[in-house]
């Protein structure tokens, strides 16, 4: 009894050691099909693998969506809970870490339930990473549409649908690589993005509005006008494309159902109904193969407003910020497309340091020419005067004579020469 004891005390201390080396944001209690979206917590050596992770009810396999990202020294999964109101087991196997200071290959579990309740959505994926723009599928279990807040790229409502719904993000006004967490409703869900250069407006794939918000100052009263592009640059045709928007707010013509062709485009004026009265914060959302891309619309009231025409489609022009671009300072110049905006020349790519080294160079060697110029010149001065005063001298001793040109030297009059001992 006595050594059961010992086993069983050591096997606590262990176990305790066990526990604390590890942890999980794992909640205790999710609904039917809501999103797992946990961070992996501890002195983790090597990367958690897709294929370690389990979830099993009463020790059987329970198949689900699920995915693993792994930076440096952060581990998340996310998975979409079962729909059954059961107790179920996290396994993450061949977990490398350390125990009791010593490198170990461990099988760690935590168990959580899912509760009588369905959750109204759930995302895929729970956890994103990309390279450039990115695709959201939201799931909704009810029978009406619902309204869910976003903030990225900017903040902004989703109109979600009964079933399956697809939403595309914009990455093009993010120039450099970023991990954060982004809101999508209910649900924070982490973010990779690693941004190359060639993340450009030009280079998205598939249906965007140009341009990609818009956000204006008006006048009290004013009563504006917006030409929006809607481009396809898939080599795939879309058919019955709908455009849904506040008929209480706008109006816009053509307000039709529309085709586009490959690499098409599709052109329509967004007006509003009344003068601006009030700031207005609303969208314009296009629906195509059960996708959608939504343009939101900013309009606040300012006292200080310069005037903009913008009922003339041609050549209407958007500032920077809407077209999603950045202005170029000097010594940059733009990857990308360029384009006249508002607020001067628009770069849609990347600004790009320009090399100067070829003028460093050339600067460098004019700078040398000029010293060495100056360096000649200066020479060329002290010689001419050296031999100005030298047969200033002869002339004065061929003038005076050599008695009268005595006393002058000892008067300091006449500067008295050494003689040169080389001579006789």
């Amino acid at each position: 009894m006595k050594k059961i004891g010992i086993f069983a005390f050591l096997f606590l201390i262990l176990s305790i050691s066990f526990v604390s080396a590890i942890s999980t944001t794992l909640k205790e209690n999710y609904d039917k099909k809501e999103n797992i979206i946990i961070e992996v917590k501890g002195n983790i050596l090597s990367p958690i693998n897709v294929e370690d992770i389990e979830f099993k009810r009463k020790n059987v396999g329970v198949p689900l969506d699920y995915g693993v990202l792994n930076l440096e020294d952060k581990h998340f999964i996310w998975a979409i809970a079962p729909d059954k109101n059961e107790t179920y087991t996290l396994l993450i196997n061949n977990l490398e870490t350390t125990v009791n200071g010593q490198n170990s290959m461990i099988n760690y579990t935590q168990n959580f339930n899912v509760l009588e309740n369905l959750t109204d959505y759930s995302i895929k994926p729970g956890i994103i990473t990309a390279k450039g723009d990115f695709e959201v599928e939201i799931n909704s279990y009810l029978d009406n549409e619902i309204s869910i807040l976003v903030n990225f790229p900017y903040e902004n409502n989703l109109i979600i649908k009964p079933g399956n719904n697809k939403f595309t993000f914009l990455t093009n006004t993010i120039k450099e690589d970023l991990f954060t967490s982004i809101r999508i409703g209910k649900y924070s869900v982490p973010l990779n993005l690693d941004i190359d250069d060639k993340n450009t407006i030009t280079k998205k794939k598939g249906i965007y509005f140009e341009p990609v918000s818009i956000k204006r100052d008006v006048s009290l009263g004013d009563r504006p006008v917006y030409l929006i592009k809607v481009r396809n640059t898939d080599d795939k045709a879309y058919q019955n494309i709908k455009i849904k928007y506040d008929k209480e707010i706008f109006f816009i013509t053509p307000d039709q159902s529309f085709n586009l062709d490959k690499q098409g485009i599709f052109n329509f004026n967004l007006t509003f109904k009344k003068a601006v009265d009030k700031n207005i914060k609303n969208q314009v959302e296009i629906i195509f193969d059960n996708s959608s891309v939504i343009l939101p619309v900013e309009i606040t009231l300012s006292e200080n407003v310069i005037p903009i025409n913008t009922n003339n489609s041609e050549g209407f022009q958007y500032f920077c910020s809407e077209l999603a671009g950045v202005k170029c300072i000097s010594g940059e110049s733009c990857s990308g497309e360029e384009k006249e905006g508002l607020d001067g020349l628009c770069c849609l790519g990347v600004c790009q340091a320009v090399a100067v080294e070829e003028e460093g160079n050339t600067s460098e060697i004019i700078g040398y020419v000029l010293a060495l110029g100056i360096f000649l010149i200066l020479g060329y001065l002290i010689y001419r005067f050296k031999k100005a005063k030298k047969e200033g001298n002869d002339e004065i001793t061929e003038k005076l004579g050599p008695s009268r040109l005595s006393k002058m030297k000892a008067a300091g009059i006449v500067e008295e020469k050494t003689p040169r001992k080389d001579l006789p």
